[in-house]
């Protein structure tokens, strides 16, 4: 395993529909988890946005 993760992030609310000025990546360290956390590999794919997410980032 890595010991570095990376996560996109909001970077801007978007003015209609979303782009990708819109998002940032970020890369860091892994945090260590807590007590009674665990840590393991997450694989996320997204392949459409819902209207309700659209609603959301543009609140």
């Amino acid at each position: 395993m890595t010991d570095q993760m990376r996560r996109i992030t909001l970077a801007s609310r978007p003015q209609g529909t979303p782009t990708d000025e819109n998002f940032k990546l970020e890369t860091g360290p892994i945090p260590e988890p807590g007590d009674g956390e665990v840590l393991g590999p997450v694989d996320i794919h997204f392949d459409a946005m819902s209207a309700a997410t659209r609603t959301q980032l543009a609140a």
